[in-house]
């Protein structure tokens, strides 16, 4: 029987919201974040204090065999109509200990982390592609762990300090690339590190744990893998619906394609918005297809002219609600917060990447890495992906995250370094940056059994050349939005098939 339930807090009016610095964040220590404006405060036990920004939802449960507590928000697509509540209860009730609470979130989705207390264990963990990002101290002389939403916030809780290689490092990255990220588990100050995605963090000893995978890889047929994921899509985007108002970002891409698809079932309770960038023409494919399609299928479109710059005075406060924020995203975030005001969840097409075989050809050292044996892929041709090539603190990095890996259960090196460093690690931190635009982000896909099952699919359905899987998802799910073409994701130009070929000819001899 449960003793106690904190509902989730509501989020307070845009005015406030619009006046808030570190919007749905947290921090968690031996004390409370001090000074919190509009954040709440609970004590864990245990010296675990947390402070909670009142625009993060915060949920808890309380039974006499253990405690959940829920940071952001959880999804169950085989019951739409359940709330963050009803989840936790259906959780404790069925889980006796932290490994089958770990499993019984592999059909569940949304944005969260999930802190499990019972006699045994104190630990912490997040959804599956990690998109709640957790910041932890990791210094050996002290046995008191503090964790938090981004990294400088644990300076407000903890004496950490700035790590002078790191900071040299992601000058370097800022000055190369404007999309700029951390690699491996690295994090500016010494002694602090980012919980990846399919690890866990135990609260009493300060140690991450890797959960996942614990079984192999299964083989299904594309039509097997079909069935199985599209009701989850579906069931997950009904149940976001059921409790908020849902924006999809549309454009002529594939992954944006496949979500709207999904979404036919609850298409008069959708906007849709298009993005264009000043630097973007109105023929643009992004802006045409979004159009005609929505036009096609009677749907309303919002479109989003983005400047070439934000306002001063959004950049500022921008910069203080994020740690060092990726200036590119920040006048689309603006428009959009000016255009939705909070009010609504940004729906966004991420992850599908994760099932496109992702770093096998293009660019320097991927055509390499596609004859080698998995294993055999060393941390500079990974670290050259993510373009950080002879970057001695990156490659570094990645060299500790091989490491780490054990037996990988038949899943690729290369998905899994996409999942837990593209995702893990960029989509983790953009989706903070977007929280100072939005009321909070959907990603569909973002369901660890629905990963699994399309992963679980022959390669072949699964090239970037034909997208062949999700092709077939989307003409079962609504084939009217494939009359407009798949564009600027479209098959090999002939040169460059018949360069794939030879090249491929080249090495199988």
């Amino acid at each position: 029987m449960l003793k106690k339930s904190i509902m989730s807090v509501s989020p307070c009016s845009n005015e406030a919201a619009a006046s808030l610095i570190r919007r749905s964040q947290f921090t968690l220590g031996p004390e409370y974040l001090k000074g919190g404006y509009q954040w709440q405060n609970i004590d864990l036990g245990r010296r675990l204090k947390l402070s909670v920004q009142q625009e993060l939802e915060l949920t808890q449960l309380q039974a006499p065999h253990a405690t959940l507590t829920l940071l952001g928000y959880i999804l169950d697509w085989s019951s739409p109509h359940a709330s963050n509540k009803d989840i936790l209860s259906s959780l404790l009730h069925k889980a006796k200990n932290i490994d089958e609470y770990i499993h019984n979130t592999s059909e569940l989705g949304g944005r969260w982390i999930l802190i499990v207390q019972n006699a045994e264990d104190t630990i912490l963990f997040h959804d599956m592609g990690g998109l709640r990002q957790v910041c932890f101290t990791t210094d050996p002389e002290n046995d008191e762990i503090a964790c938090a939403s981004q990294c400088d916030l644990l300076a407000e809780i903890s004496d950490v300090v700035l790590n002078p290689e790191a900071l040299a490092f992601i000058d370097t990255m800022a000055a190369i690339n404007k999309e700029y990220w951390w690699p491996g588990d690295t994090l500016p100050y010494k002694n602090v590190r980012a919980l990846l995605p399919n690890h866990l963090l135990d609260l009493r000893s300060g140690t991450t744990k890797r959960y996942w995978p614990v079984s192999r890889r299964k083989s299904l047929s594309m039509e097997e893998a079909i069935a199985r994921s599209n009701p989850r899509i579906t069931g997950i985007l009904e149940a976001a619906a059921n409790r908020y108002e849902l924006a999809l970002g549309l454009s002529s891409g594939l992954d944006s394609r496949l979500v709207l698809a999904a979404s036919k079932g609850i298409a008069d309770k959708l906007s849709i918005y298009n993005a264009r960038s000043g630097s973007q023409k109105s023929n643009h494919p992004d802006a045409v297809i979004a159009k005609k399609l929505c036009d096609e299928l009677s749907l309303a479109l919002t479109t989003c002219e983005i400047p070439e710059q934000a306002t001063d005075s959004f950049l500022h406060r921008f910069k203080q609600h994020s740690w060092r924020p990726r200036e590119k995203f920040a006048a689309g975030i603006e428009v959009q917060r000016d255009i939705f005001g909070f009010s609504k969840v940004a729906v966004i097409a991420n992850l599908g990447e994760l099932a496109k075989l992702p770093y096998r050809e293009g660019g320097p050292g991927e055509r390499e890495a596609r004859v080698m044996e998995t294993d055999d892929i060393s941390a500079e041709i990974l670290a050259s992906f993510i373009k950080m090539n002879g970057q001695s603190f990156a490659i570094n990095a990645i060299e500790s995250w091989r490491r780490d890996l054990g037996d990988t259960m038949g899943y690729a090196l290369l998905d899994l370094f996409y999942w837990e460093q593209r995702v893990g690690r960029w989509l983790s931190t953009n989706q903070i940056e977007f929280d100072f635009g939005w009321r909070d982000i959907l990603v569909p896909l973002n369901i660890r059994s629905l990963m699994c099952d399309l992963l679980a699919t022959d390669e072949k359905n699964r090239e970037m050349a034909n997208h062949l899987l999700f092709l077939s998802m989307i003409k079962k799910l609504w084939p009217e939005t494939l009359k407009f073409p798949i564009n600027p994701v479209e098959a090999p130009g002939f040169l460059h098939r018949v360069r794939r070929k030879v090249y491929g000819i080249i090495h199988s001899n």
